[in-house]
């Protein structure tokens, strides 16, 4: 037994799973996401933040997105001091490249002349002059750059939507760009576009019409935004809190705790036994609506540990409670192994964690509603030279879309404007509620000692 606490202990680091040259956020530090469509969707990095708050409970961090639909490197630079640098963030996680390499100039249709093949050129080598003024933006200010290498365009999945072929081929120059500069400038880099590419070529042998981005072949759904929410976690955090309590029944003792603290009862009986134990961190619990998700990436079940092991049980079932409510029934032999907490959706800290999840969920829609308004006034209102009132705007914006009626677009612009109308005279009260829900996270985020009863089952009969 103690060689194997030893054998645990050094797994731990002593203390936690650690990598090198990685990120442990400090408290109050402030993070944001720069990027295109799909950092302003935002599911990948709510799924961050929900980590980090579960798993970091007394870090308190500031998550902003600053992702616009459609942008390009050069509608960063340009929007960077008004609607990044104003957050003040610590860190920026920085992707771009979808748009950048400009898919109409791979359209099936287009005939590929030597006029094409040089403006396809000049849009790689804009994106890249202009990724690397992003990055040194950053570092003037302060900010140290997370880069990542972009997501793919799913130009292999045999599905109905158009196949721009080639699109893929320049964002696999653009991420070989991005991980070449980190590497050679030691600065921490996700990949995207390698991750997603093996999901989709070990899938696709066997159902030609998979895709882990969605129908579109630009934008990742569920899957895919819990695949790189998983990249997130496993290649830029340092740390992974591992709470693991080891108790020997037979000596009435705490024999290894870990992110964790274990009181022992004094009323103990020869086939029950009580104890108070408080972990260091939440579970993260499974979200339905990511659940597909699972099948491709187990990085949070891999990190996600809590566990207890009991020895000295005699041999038999056991039920398991928690502060008077059963989460189980586990024999003596489970018990001595360990079990582990976290997947347990009965337990009152489980049930905990889905409300941190809700508070993160509804935060990041509150922050939808502040980039639909962004959207507008940095890539729909970007040519727009008439007076600083709303009504001329909506004018101005309602005049471009009636141009646009017919184009497979106008939905799109049509929403973004009707969320405009919504939400343009309320950013300042969503984000007061911003910073409310923020503070919610983190009250509701604290991990509580909870009372433990193990009885076995022959005592119940």
């Amino acid at each position: 037994m103690y060689k194997f606490i030893t054998f645990i202990f050094l797994l731990l680091g002593g203390n936690t799973v650690f990598s090198q040259h990685k990120i442990s956020f400090k408290p109050n530090e402030t993070v944001v996401f720069i990027g295109n469509s799909i950092t302003q969707d935002g599911r990948y990095h709510m799924l961050f933040h929900s980590y980090c708050a579960t798993k970091f409970p007394s870090t308190k961090l500031s998550f902003y997105n600053t992702g616009i639909a459609g942008d390009v490197t050069g509608g960063m630079l340009k929007r960077y001091k008004e609607d990044i640098l104003t957050r003040q963030p610590d860190y920026a996680f920085l992707m771009s490249g979808m748009n950048d390499v400009m898919s109409h100039l791979y359209a099936p249709s287009l005939k590929v002349t030597k006029e094409v093949k040089e403006k396809r050129k000049k849009a790689i080598d804009t994106y890249k002059n202009n990724f690397l003024k992003m990055v040194a933006l950053l570092q003037e200010s302060k900010i140290t750059p997370i880069l990542i290498a972009p997501s793919i365009y799913d130009q292999t999945s045999e599905i109905a939507q158009e196949n721009k072929i080639g699109v893929n081929d320049a964002l696999e120059e653009c991420a070989a760009f991005v991980l070449e500069y980190a590497k050679s400038n030691n600065i921490l880099v996700v990949d995207f576009f390698h991750l997603l590419s093996d999901i989709n070529t070990t899938y696709q042998q066997e159902n030609p019409s998979f895709t882990i981005i969605g129908k579109d072949r630009v934008h990742p759904e569920d899957a895919g935004h819990y695949v790189m929410a998983g990249a997130l976690v496993k290649e830029v955090l340092e740390k992974h809190p591992y709470a693991y309590s080891m108790i020997s029944k037979s000596e009435n003792m705490v024999i290894f705790e870990n992110e964790c603290t274990v009181v022992l009862s004094n009323k103990n009986k020869p086939n029950q036994f009580s104890f108070d134990r408080k972990s260091s961190t939440l579970p993260f619990p499974s979200i339905p609506q990511f659940k597909k998700g699972e099948q491709f990436s187990n990085v949070f079940q891999t990190f996600n540990t809590d566990i207890i092991a009991v020895s000295g049980l005699e041999k038999g079932e056991y039920l398991v409670e928690i502060d008077n409510k059963t989460i189980g029934h586990f024999s003596h032999q489970q018990l001595q192994n360990g079990i582990n907490l976290a997947v347990l959706s009965e337990t009152p800290q489980y049930k905990q964690a889905q409300k941190v999840i809700q508070l993160c969920s509804e935060y990041h829609q509150l922050q939808a509603k502040v980039r639909s308004v962004a959207l507008t006034e940095y890539r729909m209102l970007n040519d727009y030279k008439g007076p600083a009132t709303f009504e001329a705007k909506l004018d101005f914006l309602l005049e471009k879309l009636e141009k646009q009626r017919g184009k497979s677009w106008y939905a799109y612009n049509k929403k973004t404007i009707e969320s405009y109308k919504k939400y343009v005279t309320k950013v300042d009260q969503i984000e007061q509620k911003m910073t409310e829900v923020r503070s919610n996270i983190y009250k509701e985020n604290k991990p509580q000692k909870h009372h433990y009863k193990i009885t076995k089952k022959s005592l119940l009969n």
